[in-house]
């Protein structure tokens, strides 16, 4: 997500006419949910760590349907498709 809005920036001479978004499905429909990975650690606190499997595995990525939807709107693209547990396009 945050790839996405850097990209097509206001002033970005970017500008696709499609773009195709992976989302995490596992977020509800309606959250909105970006993880920021500015400080480049992870997104769980150290008292968490190490989990019983590897962060790789984890749930704990990306941004949810309705956070891309959202920021793409802040852009002036729309949601056109979801293709079902993984990519929305928008135009």
């Amino acid at each position: 997500l945050w790839v996405f809005l850097a990209l097509v920036a206001p002033s970005s001479p970017y500008r696709p006419r499609l773009v195709q978004l992976e989302y995490n499905r596992h977020f509800s429909f309606f959250e909105e949910v970006a993880l920021d990975c500015s400080s480049g650690r992870p997104p769980w606190s150290d008292s968490f760590w190490p989990f019983s499997f590897p962060p790789e595995q984890s749930n704990v990525y990306g941004a949810s349907l309705q956070a891309i939807v959202t920021a793409a709107a802040l852009r002036g693209y729309q949601l056109v498709w979801v293709e079902r547990c993984f990519d929305v396009f928008l135009v």
